[in-house]
């Protein structure tokens, strides 16, 4: 399904990633763990809520060959798909059915020209009820950008865990992270992975930056107007904890933890509830790279009591996914 530039503006709680996620060679990464909304009678919106993906062409006469790893809708063979796109176009796909083995984690998708890819798992949920569910979505990097060395972080979403794919073996491993702080994930070849977690109760999804290929030193974020909650996970190199700043404060050092498995990282977990709606916050490094990972909950409902209740929520790296060479 062929649409215009337009549409890709339904694409939600993903960060983009400019010309660095531009590439001709990509793996669709999804979780294949959860269903895609089992949702009773009387919730008919999110019977259209399935995995899928979206493909961007950057260049006219763009020629895009997409290779199924699971029947999609209106074409159940699987079998490698052809088109050609003009500059701004968009290709879009879902798989045929919502089961959590029906998802499209690991479908190959290659390009004669630059081309950006998003990846869309709809109201995912391990409930059978609605309760939660989300669009979890982020813009894919080229496979020559993964890397071997991942470190996750916990935020406390009941279903939070982490979909690896491994094109070695062409399969996705799914492994749970509730109850965990922090998750160390390593390969002896580049492998893809991305992270679902979340506020609360409300999902969010992101590709996870490797290690030692990617990083930044300065990233300013403006917190989304209406957010009830903002969270920041950042990563970094213990020895650079304490060269941390926040809005130019340093920050406390006791706020990182050793990440287990690999004690020469750290991670630190900071509620950002002091900034207030649409404030700036700026988070540099005087020493080497970090990695920042942000959630954003916003909330359009109440409880009788009067307490905000989050309705969805946003969650994305603000990292380099490829570091750039020293000046």
């Amino acid at each position: 399904m062929i649409f215009s530039t337009l549409a890709v503006s339904f694409l939600i709680d993903n960060s983009l990633k400019g010309e660095t996620a531009l590439g001709t060679s990509f793996s669709v990464a999804q979780q294949n763990h959860y269903a895609n909304c089992l949702k009773p009678t009387q919730h008919h919106i999110y019977d259209n809520a399935y995995a899928g993906a979206q493909v961007i062409a950057t260049e006219d006469s763009t020629t895009i060959t997409i290779y199924p790893s699971a029947p999609l809708i209106n074409d159940s063979t699987a079998e490698p798909i052809t088109v050609t796109l003009m500059r701004g176009q968009v290709y879009a796909f879902r798989a045929a059915k919502k089961d959590a083995e029906a998802h499209l984690s690991g479908t190959q998708i290659t390009a004669n020209k630059p081309i950006a890819v998003y990846t869309m798992d709809d109201s995912m949920s391990p409930y059978e009820k609605y309760f939660g569910e989300d669009a979890v979505a982020d813009q894919l990097v080229p496979s020559n950008l993964w890397g071997t060395d991942y470190i996750a972080i916990g935020n406390g979403l009941k279903w939070e865990g982490v979909s690896i794919y491994d094109p070695q073996t062409d399969s996705t491993e799914f492994i749970p992270m509730a109850g965990k702080q922090a998750l160390y994930i390593h390969r002896d070849h580049p492998v893809q992975v991305f992270q679902i977690t979340g506020y609360r109760n409300e999902a969010g999804g992101a590709v996870l930056p490797p290690l030692e290929q990617a990083g930044t030193q300065e990233v300013h974020y403006t917190r989304i107007p209406g957010s009830m909650a903002t969270i920041l996970t950042i990563v970094t190199p213990t020895e650079n904890r304490a060269a941390m700043l926040l809005n130019g404060t340093p920050l406390d050092t006791t706020l990182f933890h050793p990440v287990d498995s690999l004690p020469t990282w750290s991670y630190a977990r900071l509620d950002m509830a002091r900034i207030p709606n649409s404030g700036v916050f700026h988070l540099t490094s005087q020493g080497t790279i970090f990695h920042l990972g942000i959630i954003d909950a916003l909330s359009t409902l109440r409880s009788k009591d009067g307490r905000r209740l989050p309705t969805s929520c946003s969650y994305g790296y603000f990292s380099e996914y490829l570091r750039p060479e020293p000046s």
